[in-house]
């Protein structure tokens, strides 16, 4: 008997003629012209003309009349019989026919139609029915309504001499010449069962010579009788020919299902003993789609397919698509069935959720491809598909695809089979990427987990395939398997553990295995004669790890082929406790013996060894040159060369490089451990990874290559000058564009090549080193230069030498945390450089600002400018800064006594890394800062904070006439707690402080509030605003009220104050502005989007006057832009005087800190200020924290001022 093969499958047919019903204009039933029938009136004949209905199980005609709209068919029919003794009379309780291929359209609201028939005999009842719904030559639209039921079952009775062996029917619903679409939210279920042996063609719903489309946001529910007979089957020929479907080979109309939405339950039955090759769930000659709904299927023999004969062609696709979608089949039969089948195509994906049960002797879960088609296909995509089968899962006899987000579990004898189609010698690929596989064991090993017993298997980027046989005794065959060559690459995973009597992952003979890219490999075999990988051709290994091993106590071995190529990858001794079991565990590795020796030789042939593991080289060593200031002139590296490698000499003025080292891909990495290693034929150097301080010992990240005892070979380093496009051989330059000049470090390497310089790790690990570039910034000196003596007591300062007291100061390389040995450190004590392009020289650039600070000018003054920093001339003239305040000794000028009166002036923020063309303009622009001196009788004396060196000018008169006092400007604002450094914002409950948000009008009233001192505060304390949208019990109303009524704050011209929006630029600015007692009459406007006309125009100037606003690059203000809270905070902290330094905070495991607010942010410094309270001190300009307040409870503190400052009703209490 020739077998049926089912399957199930989801997809929107697009071909042209598709005759799936539509809702057309010429289609839709006329709602004004409805024919109600009562089904307990008797049987229904709906034709042409018209209707006719019958009474009970005769032929007596009730009622007719002509009718051209639709039908509603409602109530009762009771068409059953009992004590029947041979075959009922065939009857149809509906019956629909047409000779035009009329559509009709049918609703089904509350009906009822029994036919149950009760046996009385032995005899065999042949066409039991003829159905209950009944349509020829026509289509029909059946909408559900209501709860509605059709029953045609068949018992053999309480009393019955004897039962009939065979019983046949028709379906409950068939249409035949034409197509059904099932509409509606009721529920419709269909009862077609017995109690007899057989009960042969009573299917559920049957099409023939149409298809079916299944739109419903109700319930269809099914029970059939055995399982021999159909669900729903579209494309059927008529009984008893049940095997045969009727459909035309051209005629693509025909044979298709299309399942949309809905709730399909199809259940019931079991097999009766020897009727093995009929039934299904659902069948569709041609194609199924499944594109939404709930469906599940389950009976003894629950198939879900799509097929055709081969005597009309090889089609037969299913499509199964879209998130919500959710299959579900349940096969219990005895024997060998295909459970989900498509004899073609088969596509699942777009979220879609497939599970199947194939419970059976020997049952399959998914089989596709079975076709003389000439590119069958099976593509899983997005979706999740459980299989459980005794036999295969899943078996392609086509192209096989599993990508996309595809996650299956597969739990059976074959995981995924790929076969060829033997009929047509025909095999197919399987590929699979960015998909999960995991397949286990059923009752008994894995014959194959994953295999294409034809083509190739490649596994690509993404792949995750697991194959897991751990049944003791139950030896498996093969993990993963391909008979034509197997790739593994791209980012895949491949996990195989079991007992495979084969081999743990294989190919056939002369077929290759490659592992490549980042995929890692996993195979554990516990067979103690099979290998964990064996290839009939040669396997190439370079991919990120691999691991293969076979059970140590017996003859496998870790991999077997006719060649074994690794390739970049580092041989790693056995981790036990990582990847092995006490049943895998050894202590040989594939290339080393007990005793660590190389056995490098056995990489060729079949390994004799149980264990392979391989690494890549992942471990990336990277030295770069790390960036370092100097100024010109020092002592020189010796390790200094030019572009030749010839060393260059002690006086070159290089200093000794610096270098971060990096470790990528190793865990835990410590420089400490390590040594460089140049090995090259017979010339050999290693050089010791230490730290670059000179004090203590610390790294700070920053380390120096030194020789090995015995050895004078320094790493070689060249400098490059990309303006000259040359090497140089000095750090002096000529100053021509610039005060500095940046020169291009990097390791040299023509005659010590960094392809043989490695990194021994922990006397171990050897890894390829690569070396980068880095910056040498080099401030130039005028070369008559001095240089002052750092000491620790006074007394040792020469008279008419600079010098500098720093004791218990600590010197840092370039204000890094690279401590510098203070013997080394000294006081550049240097002339101005005189080079501009302005010509006027910039000392008299410097006297002239001078002046305009005092206040003019006087033929009897008389000045002095020098230019000071720290650097350390042991090491290049590196620029080092003191981690603390030191007391700089300047020598009194010629002429000038212990009686002279000096002033000393600071040219904040100018270095000699400027450009020759910009010296003016920051001599002009920078701020001048005056310094408190004291005069020894040898010295000025005067502190400098850290990192407060620059060009200074000494000021005094030659007869000694007292300077004018440089006017302290009256810029502090009133009102405003200027003293205590609180925290006056707080961030959200996430976490987060959302710098780049808005913030609103109510919010920023909070803030100043807050700031304001407390007799401030309590002198104009309100809670009555005036405003008509601050109400008095809104968390913002004190705030508003109090500030409005101190003229800070005002509303809109309508009495709003519109709390909730953003505030703007100009009106943040009004605000902050309000604060200061003389703000207001600047003269310049320096943004071009501010008219003098606006109303904000006089805030924006003050403000800008003041340094609380900055504006945009491109001269912009843009006054009606939201302020956002990094803005906003940046303002109110210029208001409040405070200065924060990024560098010069509490380490941040000591402060708030936010995931939002990142380091390298220009606003990340405002925005620690605005959420820390903290202490400080001053570090000239800059405030330097020294330790973390605790928070204040605001909402506490507001109550308290409440309750201290007000009156019931909200007046003020006086």
């Amino acid at each position: 008997m020739k077998k049926r093969l089912f399957t199930l499958a989801l997809v929107i047919f697009m071909l042209a003629g598709l005759m799936i019903i539509s809702a057309s204009a010429d289609d839709e039933p006329v709602t004004r012209n409805i024919k109600e029938i009562n089904l307990s009136n008797g049987r229904v004949v709906i034709t042409d003309d018209g209707y006719t209905q019958y009474v009970g199980i005769g032929t007596e005609e009730f009622e007719s009349g002509h009718h051209t709209g639709s039908y509603v068919l409602t109530g009762t029919l009771n068409l059953s019989q009992t004590g029947l003794t041979s075959s009922a009379a065939k009857r149809v309780a509906v019956s629909i026919s047409s000779e035009s291929d009329k559509t009709f359209d049918i609703t089904l609201k509350n009906a009822t139609i029994d036919l149950t028939h009760h046996y009385y005999s032995s005899k065999n009842a042949y066409q039991v029915h003829d159905g209950l719904f009944q349509a020829e030559s026509c289509s029909v639209r059946l909408s559900i309504e209501g709860v509605n039921s059709l029953t045609a079952n068949t018992t053999s009775g309480s009393n019955t001499p004897g039962r009939p062996s065979f019983a046949a029917g028709a379906p409950i619903i068939r249409v035949k010449e034409g197509d059904l679409t099932l509409t509606g939210s009721g529920t419709l279920k269909l009862d077609n069962q017995d109690e007899i042996d057989r009960h042969d063609f009573s299917a559920g719903i049957q099409i023939h010579r149409g298809s079916m489309t299944v739109d419903m946001t109700g319930t269809l529910e099914i029970h059939v009788g055995l399982s021999t007979v159909d669900h729903i089957v579209c494309g059927e020929e008529d009984q008893p020919k049940r095997d045969l479907p009727g459909m035309d080979a051209d005629d693509t109309t025909q044979g298709n299902l299309l399942i949309r939405s809905g709730s399909l339950i199809l259940g019931g039955g079991t097999v009766a003993e020897g009727n093995l090759e009929k039934g299904a769930g659902i069948a569709a000659g041609r194609s199924l789609e499944i594109t939404g709904g709930t469906i599940s299927v389950a009976s003894d023999r629950a198939t879900v397919g799509a097929a055709a004969p081969q005597s009309i062609g090889d089609f037969g696709s299913v499509v199964i698509r879209g998130d919500g979608t959710s299959v579900s089949v349940e096969n219990n039969y005895t024997s060998q069935l295909k459970t989900v089948y498509a004899k073609e195509n088969m596509t699942i994906d777009g979220g879609a959720y497939l599970s199947v049960v194939a419970a059976g002797s020997k049952a399959y879960g998914i089989v596709v491809g079975e076709t003389q088609a000439a590119a069958p296909y099976f593509t899983i995509g997005r979706s999740t598909i459980n299989v459980a089968a005794t036999s295969s899962c899943i078996e392609t006899y086509c192209d096989l695809t599993v990508n996309n987000g595809a996650k299956l579990e597969l739990v059976g004898n074959y995981g995924i089979y790929c076969r060829v189609d033997y009929n047509r010698n025909n095999a197919y690929p399987s590929y699979f990427e960015n998909a999960v596989v995991d397949v286990h064991a059923a009752n008994s090993g894995i014959l194959y987990g994953v295999s294409n017993t034809g083509s190739k298997l490649e596994f690509g980027d993404g792949a995750d395939i697991t194959v897991s046989s751990l049944y003791e005794g139950q030896a498996a065959r093969r993990g993963v398997y391909s008979a034509a060559d197997m790739t593994i690459g791209g980012n895949s995973q491949i996990k195989i553990d079991g007992s495979f009597s084969n081999c743990g992952m294989g190919t056939e003979n002369q077929v290759g295995l490659t592992i490549e890219d980042d995929a890692f490999v996993k195979v554990l075999n516990r067979h103690a004669t099979a290998d964990g990988i064996s290839a009939g051709g040669e396997v190439a290994i370079n991919c990120e790890e691999l691991i293969a091993s076979s059970q140590n106590t017996g003859t496998g071995r870790g991999a077997a082929a006719s060649g074994i190529v690794i390739t970049d990858m580092n041989y790693v001794p056995l981790n036990k406790d990582t990847y092995y079991d006490s049943t895998c565990m050894g202590e040989r590795n594939l290339l080393y013996d007990a005793a660590g020796n190389d056995t490098t030789a056995l990489m060729t042939g079949a390994t004799s060894s149980p264990y392979l593991h391989v690494k890549r080289n992942s471990v990336t060593v990277a030295i770069v040159p790390a960036d370092i200031t100097v100024y010109v002139g020092g002592s020189g590296y010796v390790g200094a060369v030019d572009g030749d490698g010839e060393l260059l000499g002690e006086d070159n003025g290089f200093p000794v490089p610096g270098f971060t080292i990096s470790a990528e891909g190793l865990d835990d990495f410590d420089p400490a451990k390590a040594v460089l290693k140049y090995q090259n034929g017979g010339t050999s150097f290693t050089w010791n990874i230490v730290p670059y301080d000179y004090v203590g010992g610390a790294s700070h990240g920053i380390y120096r290559f030194d020789p090995q005892p015995g050895s004078n070979t320094h790493v070689k380093i060249s400098f490059f000058d990309e303006s000259l496009d040359d090497y140089v051989s000095s750090d002096s330059f000529d100053i021509e564009g610039s005060l500095g000049k940046d020169l291009k470090m990097e390791v040299y390497g023509e005659n010590i090549l960094m392809e043989y310089v490695k990194l021994v790790y922990d006397d171990a690990a050897e890894y390829a080193v690569t070396s980068g570039n880095g910056t040498l910034k080099v401030r130039s000196t005028t070369g008559d230069e001095d240089y002052g003596s750092v000491v620790e007591h006074q007394d040792l300062i020469a008279r008419g030498r600079p010098g500098v007291l720093a004791d218990d100061v600590s010197f840092r390389l370039n204000d890094r945390d690279v401590m510098v040995a203070r013997e080394g450190v000294r006081l550049l004590f240097d002339d101005i450089i005189e080079h501009n392009i302005s010509g006027v020289s910039n000392t008299q650039l410097l006297i002239n600002r001078a002046d305009e600070v005092l206040g003019g000018s006087s033929d009897s003054r008389r000045y002095e400018a020098k230019y000071l920093d720290l650097v350390d001339t042991s090491n290049g003239n590196a620029w080092v800064a003191a981690d603390g305040a030191v007391t700089v000794y300047w020598p009194l000028p010629a002429g000038t006594g212990w009686n002279t009166n000096f002033t000393l002036l600071r040219f904040d923020g100018l270095n000699r890394e400027t450009s020759v063309g910009n010296v003016e303009n920051l001599i002009a622009t920078c701020n001048v800062t005056p310094i408190r001196v004291e005069n020894t009788g040898t010295h000025i004396k005067f502190t400098v904070e850290k990192a407060g060196f620059a060009p200074f000018i000494l000021v005094w008169d030659e007869y000694n006439t007292p300077i004018t006092p440089i006017p302290e400007p009256d810029n502090s604002p009133v009102g405003l707690n200027t003293e205590d450094h609180v925290a006056y914002i707080i961030g959200y409950e996430d976490g987060t402080v959302r710098p780049g948000a808005n913030i609103t009008r109510a919010e920023v009233a909070t803030i100043f509030f807050r700031l304001l001192t407390d007799e401030t505060r309590e002198s104009y304390w309100s809670q009555s605003s005036g405003f008509t949208d601050v109400a008095s019990g809104a968390w913002y109303n004190n705030a508003v009220s109090t500030l409005t009524r101190a003229g800070i704050l005002d509303g809109y011209e309508d009495g709003s104050f519109r709390p909730n929006a953003s505030i703007t630029r100009a009106e943040f600015t009004k605000i902050a502005v309000s604060f200061f007692k003389h703000a207001g009459g600047a003269s310049s406007n320096p943004f071009n989007d501010v008219p003098d006309s606006a109303w904000y125009a006089e805030f924006v100037k003050a403000a800008a006057e003041l340094g609380l606003i900055d504006g945009y690059e491109d001269g912009t203000f843009r006054p009606n832009a939201p302020i956002t809270r990094a803005e906003a905070c940046t303002i109110v902290n210029r208001t409040l005087g405070r200065a924060p330094d990024k560098d010069n905070l509490l380490p941040e495991h000591e402060m708030l800190t936010w995931p939002d607010n990142s380091r390298d942010a220009w606003y990340y410094a405002q925005i620690q200020e605005a959420t820390n309270s903290h202490d400080y001190q001053w570090l000239g300009a800059i405030e330097l924290w020294t330790a973390k307040l605790a928070e204040r409870d605001w909402d506490a503190l507001e109550k308290e001022w409440s309750n201290a400052y007000s009156a019931p009703g909200g007046e003020v209490a006086r």
